[in-house]
């Protein structure tokens, strides 16, 4: 009986933090969020501002699709772990784990990642492997373009610049192939 007690009382405590934590945690995000604007406001107001409306329409398209397409490659990967969710639920794991980017550390959108998809019932361990394979892919979807324009950005590689546009992505996308990437993490798994 006194055990019961002591373990309700712990929850309740536990359930008081979340409650407190639910309204800290936007104001702390706002507070970074709002610092980050104050100290280079003057830089945005010193900028030669200059719109070319194609190329502001193609940002504004190509941003709007990222922002659907990260949530979507996100539960895409963590259904192939066998955890299945909405695209609305992933887009809101997602999405509000990004707020937290802006707060000092790099780690709290990852943590908030685990918070928010584990009340979907995502176990730690799945949201962590999917977050990182989620990483490996867009990175990998990010080389093609990056090596497109590598000639214009180091000349000295122009000769190279051909054959590393298909040998860097090709090596890339074995090194991520289940049976490559199960080796590799059963042999670190061993030596730590």
């Amino acid at each position: 009986m006194r055990l019961t007690a002591t373990k309700r009382a712990r929850d309740s405590r536990l359930q008081r933090a979340v409650q407190v934590l639910k309204y800290l945690v936007p104001v702390v995000i706002a507070f970074f969020i709002g610092r980050v604007i104050y100290q280079n406001w003057q830089e945005v107001r010193n900028a030669a501002w200059s719109f070319r409306p194609i190329e502001l329409s193609a940002s504004f398209l190509l941003t709007g699709w990222w922002f659907v397409l990260r949530p979507r490659v996100w539960g895409f990967v963590l259904d192939h772990f066998g955890h299945k969710l909405t695209f609305h639920q992933a887009f809101q794991v997602v999405r509000k784990a990004e707020l937290s980017r802006y707060v000092p550390g790099t780690i709290w959108q990852y943590v908030s990642r685990i918070y928010l998809a584990g009340r979907y019932g995502v176990p730690t361990h799945a949201t962590i492997a999917t977050t990182l394979v989620e990483t490996v892919i867009l990175f990998l979807a990010s080389l093609i373009p990056a090596l497109w324009f590598l000639s214009e950005t180091l000349p000295s590689l122009n000769r190279y610049h051909l054959i590393m546009l298909w040998i860097i992505p090709i090596a890339a996308f074995v090194a991520i192939h289940p049976g490559v990437l199960n080796f590799w993490a059963k042999r670190l798994s061993r030596r730590l």
